[in-house]
């Protein structure tokens, strides 16, 4: 069945140099959730988003950090960072960008709940962290009598269809693994338009979440998702479980404030240890994204996945 949904056409220079341009039509598996680039934290409207909207600072083509509508920055001090804006930008109407719409879009943001291994990339993780848990069939029965459930019980997995690749086939695995410990599991497929807002209303006691990041750092997935949910801040936003473990938070809050690289580092691997250790979910695998497109198209694929259109070309 063909999915690709969404389509955003994007109008390149021709390779030549020349004035010319034409379109080229860019596709996906799923479409993005919505043309607001604050409430929602997910790959395909992200992707969408920054077609649109530019940003403070950016990543290169090997994601080092360089300026966006920034042209430079500093750090005064521990909990304040300065931002020189570039001059000359405007919107699309022709109004001038201001410091003061730096602050309203930050502010804006600040107020945004998303809804939609553990580290997006194994450069973010470690060995210890790296390790899987045992296949253990004759345990796993033992801890199910153990809690009462000899017969073991029956769970529904929510599952999306056109979220991760083969994500449909994943659950469908899942579901036949569980059952031989004795856990009925019935699979619920439905579309990432339908299965991300029964996930942030917390309709579900078992669902599979699929997580990357625009960097390699591990914050970038841990905080949102293992984190202990905060209503005020939007910490946590996708703890569908809604798990609690102070000692994850404390090592959150200390990593957000540490500017020393190494000891960052030292804090945020602590993190997935302690994940671990409490099973707050069962890692499956890292996903590689698949590119296509055609022979008179150049297009960088980025480490991170990420498409930008600036850097596109059709010969």
């Amino acid at each position: 069945m063909n999915r690709l949904i969404a389509a955003i056409a994007m109008t390149l220079l021709l390779a030549s140099g020349s004035a010319a341009s034409k379109t080229l039509r860019s596709a996906s598996q799923g479409d993005f959730q919505t043309a607001d680039p604050c409430p929602q934290n997910e790959l395909l409207t992200n992707l969408r988003s920054q077609q649109v909207h530019d940003t403070l600072v950016s990543r290169d083509k090997e994601l080092s950090i360089v300026p966006g509508l920034a042209t430079s920055w500093s750090q005064p001090s521990p909990l304040v960072w300065r931002f020189h804006p570039r001059s000359g930008v405007t919107f699309n109407d022709g109004t001038a960008l201001t410091a003061d719409d730096v602050v309203f879009s930050l502010e804006r943001a600040s107020h945004a709940s998303p809804t939609g291994g553990i580290t997006p990339s194994i450069l973010a993780s470690n060995a210890c962290a790296e390790k899987r848990l045992p296949r253990a069939l004759n345990e796993a029965k033992r801890l199910l009598a153990e809690a009462g459930r000899p017969n073991g019980f029956e769970v529904t997995l929510d599952c999306p269809n056109n979220r991760c690749i083969n994500d449909e086939k994943i659950c469908l695995a899942v579901a036949a693994m569980l059952a031989k410990a004795g856990i009925q599991t019935g699979v619920s497929v439905q579309p990432r338009a339908t299965c991300f807002p029964k996930l942030e209303k917390l309709d579900t006691s078992f669902y599979l979440l699929g997580w990357g990041g625009a960097i390699t750092g591990a914050p970038t997935a841990l905080s949102p998702v293992l984190r202990s949910f905060n209503p005020k801040t939007g910490n946590g936003s996708f703890n569908c479980g809604r798990c609690v473990s102070p000692k994850l938070d404390a090592l959150f809050d200390a990593a957000a404030v540490e500017m020393n690289v190494d000891q960052r580092a030292d804090i945020i691997q602590q993190a997935p240890a302690g994940h671990n250790a409490q099973v707050h979910h069962v890692p499956l695998h890292r996903q590689v994204i698949p590119w296509a497109m055609r022979a008179s198209v150049r297009a960088v694929h980025r480490a991170d996945d990420w498409l930008m259109g600036e850097w596109m070309r059709s010969d």
